[in-house]
């Protein structure tokens, strides 16, 4: 039976003697849209400073807004996008079968996610946002962060809601019991969840300890905080452990910042090529269709110049239209890196290749309630739900995708060593795998042609990682 998803307070008019109701304080257009005949939505952090107008209680909550593009995040929100567009082309994947999608920012901040959310699972109606009808998503993309992504699904696992992140590594995200729709593109961490204590106490526990190795799992923008106190205060000559997180962090990867780590090894998420990516990436165009205007900020950064018209008096340059991402260097059009890219494109395609089986069911007796089969024109989230514990295909480029009965893939990493070049810049070296797939005593391997300070003098290490 549906429930109702009601978000922050509710307004309740009566028409005709008929109560109807609709969402206060959360109305928020969302980033991209695409019609289709089954929609997927997505959240993405594509600001990184939530503002908060005033903290007064009487204040509408809707007013929270964010600064600080973070193209990254676009780069994610495109490349699910992208997969989407290759799926709608497939002959062979859904041929009778349109995807669309719904986005959302949600900056990051735990509130704004559960905000973003809420507009995805509530119908928007002209100019009205429903609340009393099912959603048309059938499952989720996102969230970036674990922090995020446990808000989210904990809001979704009631309805039954599929979640597939790319990023979100903690281990209690495997706990079915508390997250029972969650899956994920990425291997989780064995996560620290005890409190941050203030970075000038770890600075003086690292100083005094007389451990020469420290494994750090965190964020990248919480250790460069951490770099820089070390910094300031001459820690280095330490050995680096680092988790998927922050090692392949580019935006940590200063001289600064090397000078503390200089060395650090650490596991990484598998980059693999996504043909036809880049080309989508630089020939993509902003819209300004209400509801679909997620790439205007980028634009008009760039260009410097406006796509709008804008009503008050002062200067501005419009955008003539000519404007081309193909001229430009950006970290929007950069797939040098495309281990987190990856994770979007295979959770997308899961879904597809869930949906495919759901539709395609021939079997005389379906797997639901009274041996019944999914009404393909009334597809439900549960129902995705149920066919995405059990896809199993391979990628092109020859992975295979599958999840276990916790939502989790099989562990498979790159193992990564930081170097610098002749001109000061931080290389992350490839030096090994870690592959959980491969019997005991092989899963691990480093690669002996790799020139690599830490792998000539640093074997010890290697039985930290099993």
């Amino acid at each position: 039976m549906f429930m109702p998803i009601f978000s922050m307070a509710m307004l309740w008019a009566t028409g005709r003697g008929k109560p109807t109701c609709q969402t206060y304080g959360t109305k928020e257009l969302s980033s991209f849209f695409k019609e289709g005949d089954i929609t997927i939505g997505g959240i993405f952090s594509f600001h990184q400073s939530p503002v908060t107008a005033s903290s007064a209680l009487e204040l509408n909550p809707g007013s929270i807004q964010c600064e600080g593009l973070d193209q990254g995040e676009l780069q994610y929100a495109y490349t699910m996008m992208f997969a989407i567009e290759e799926i709608n082309n497939s002959s062979e994947l859904l041929p009778d079968v349109t995807l669309g999608y719904i986005i959302f920012d949600s900056c990051p901040s735990i509130p704004l996610s559960i905000r973003a959310l809420l507009n995805l699972m509530n119908v928007y109606e002209g100019e009205k946002s429903s609340c009393d009808k099912p959603s048309s998503v059938h499952a989720v993309i996102g969230d970036t962060t674990s922090n995020s992504t446990i808000g989210i699904e904990r809001t979704l696992g009631p309805f039954h809601i599929p979640v597939i992140s790319h990023s979100a590594t903690c281990a209690c995200l495997s706990n079915r019991g508390d997250y029972p729709s969650f899956f994920r593109t990425i291997p989780n961490d064995i996560y620290r969840t005890d409190p941050r204590q203030r970075f000038l106490d770890v600075v003086n526990i690292i100083k005094k300890s007389t451990s020469k190795v420290i494994v750090a799992f965190a964020d990248g923008t919480d250790l460069d905080i951490l770099f820089r106190e070390l910094h300031a205060q001459s820690v280095t000559g330490l050995q680096w452990v680092g988790s998927e997180g922050w090692i392949t962090y580019r935006q940590i990867a200063t001289p600064m910042n090397y000078a503390v780590v200089q060395g650090a090894v650490g596991f990484a998420a598998l980059s693999s090529p996504i043909p036809g990516l880049q080309e989508f990436l630089r020939n993509s165009k902003p819209s300004i269709t209400e509801g679909n205007q997620g790439l205007v900020e980028l634009w008009e950064m760039v260009f410097n110049c406006t796509l709008k018209y804008k009503t008050e008096a002062q200067d501005y340059k419009p955008c003539n239209r000519m404007e081309t991402l193909r001229k430009v260097n950006l970290p929007f059009t950069d797939v040098s890196d495309t281990s987190l890219l990856n994770n979007i494109y295979k959770g997308t395609y899961a879904i597809a290749h869930a949906l495919n089986m759901l539709i395609n069911f021939e079997n005389e007796q379906g797997p639901f309630e009274n041996n019944s089969c999914a009404d393909r024109k009334n597809i439900q989230p549960w129902q995705v739900l149920y066919y995405l514990s059990r896809v199993n295909f391979t990628t092109d480029t020859g992975e295979n995708v599958f999840f276990d009965d916790l939502g989790d893939p099989v562990a498979h990493y790159a193992l990564v060593n930081w170097q610098m070049d002749e001109t000061g810049h931080t290389l992350f070296q490839t030096i090994g795998y870690y592959d959980a797939s491969q019997p005991e005593g092989q899963q691990f391997d480093v690669n002996p042609g790799v020139s690599s300070p830490w792998a000539e003098e640093n074997h010890e290490i290697k039985g930290a990682f099993g």
